[in-house]
């Protein structure tokens, strides 16, 4: 089909932007720059940043990698929904609900893009998959 049309390439630019830009936003989060670690429970620190460390960082490298890229997928998804419903939602952003205001403009006023990306892209790749151009490991969780 030519390079044009390779759905294989087009999952490894998939692949590798959504998981170079989670290893910088894992970063911050991981080394609480952005606050999200140090504002929460602290009996709650045990959980949350091993789920950190494994859906922005370890699932990240997977991904790039084209190694279990489903499951890398389903983790960045998952955490991604977790930090949208209980960041944004129950946290100090509760507002984003406004019901006078368009809701994407709400999602928009809250900064809330780049969670909603890494949602989108941990979905794609859960079900498109790495493609051909990776480790290929995993069996049918690549």
């Amino acid at each position: 089909m030519g390079i044009i049309w390779n759905e294989d390439l087009g999952k490894l630019i998939l692949r590798f932007n959504l998981g170079f830009l989670m290893l910088f936003h894992g970063g911050e989060t991981i080394m609480g720059t952005n606050n999200i670690l140090a504002n929460t429970d602290p009996n709650a620190g045990f959980i949350i940043w091993p789920l950190a460390f494994t859906s922005e960082i370890v699932a990240s490298l997977l991904i790039m990698a084209g190694a279990y890229s489903r499951i890398g997928g389903f983790f960045i998804a998952g955490f991604m929904f977790w930090a949208i419903m209980i960041r944004h939602t129950f946290g100090d952003r509760f507002h984003w609900f406004d019901t006078t205001r368009p809701l994407i403009e709400g999602l928009a006023r809250h900064g809330m893009e780049s969670q909603l990306f890494f949602l989108a892209g941990g979905l794609a790749v859960l079900f498109l998959g790495s493609g051909k151009y990776g480790l290929n490991i995993g069996g049918k969780w690549n």
